[in-house]
């Protein structure tokens, strides 16, 4: 069983990350987590560690108390240059959503 997320909570960095492709120039910056009228809201801040540009997706999936899947976002594109930061964000579509993951799809 997955436990809901309390409101103003720190996440573990990587704990909630699933990484694909060439995504190890991504750092995990932070991951925080809240209820926004009713909604889990999360934000997370990642920056590029190398020397180059790295191009990659990412998408959140939204979780029932019980750890199941409710809602699986789009891929969103991305691009960062070396040592650029990036904060991404998103809402659940639904109040019954108190989990997630994030998924990061490095492309290069």
């Amino acid at each position: 069983m997955t436990a809901a997320i309390p409101v103003g909570a720190q996440v573990a960095k990587e704990t909630k990350i699933t990484r694909t492709g060439s995504s190890k120039n991504l750092k995990i910056e932070s991951v925080k987590a809240r209820k926004a009228n009713g909604y889990l809201q999360v934000q997370v801040t990642l920056v590029n560690v190398s020397s180059r540009t790295v191009e990659f997706n990412y998408r959140f999936r939204w979780l029932d108390e019980a750890g199941f899947k409710l809602a699986e976002e789009s891929w969103q594109p991305a691009r960062l240059f070396p040592g650029q930061s990036y904060d991404f964000e998103g809402i659940a579509g639904e109040a019954s959503a108190t989990d997630f993951s994030i998924e990061l799809n490095g492309m290069n």
